[in-house]
């Protein structure tokens, strides 16, 4: 999903709390993709959503916050560019804000990117992401 040329595809994420970080536990898709089907990235099937955050809670009721997670398309802007643009996104449409994460991820050299961004006193703020493990297992 992350290798050139890549879609736009965007979901969610759970996770918890652990002191000042977040932690994710899970990073499901934004919605059914067979028989494929567009839906932009901060447009989610609401069903689907609160379908995985039920089995999601049953499985592990700890779980204690929601994000949301989108892959960058082809560098057309710059890598800051884009990640603005898409943070910019899902704060006018209601899906980030201060209780909320974005992560924008991306592959570069065989390496997983990944920007946080939330909303701090009405204006978008970069978070910092640390990800062990992540080196890319297959390369196609």
């Amino acid at each position: 999903m992350l290798g050139p040329p890549a879609p736009i595809r965007a979901g969610l994420l759970f996770g918890k709390f652990a002191g000042d970080q977040l932690v994710v536990h899970h990073a499901v898709p934004g919605g059914h993709r067979s028989p494929p089907t567009y839906l932009p990235p901060f447009q989610f099937e609401p069903d689907y959503a609160l379908g995985w955050a039920d089995a999601l809670a049953e499985l592990d009721p700890t779980l204690d916050w929601v994000g949301m997670w989108v892959t960058r398309p082809e560098r057309i802007l710059t890598d800051d560019e884009i990640d603005i643009f898409w943070a910019s996104q899902a704060a006018e449409v209601g899906l980030l804000d201060p209780d909320s994460t974005l992560l924008i991820a991306n592959w570069s050299e065989g390496e997983l990117e990944l920007q946080g961004w939330t909303v701090l006193d009405g204006d978008l703020a970069g978070l910092p992401v640390h990800c062990p493990r992540t080196e890319k297992i297959l390369n196609h």
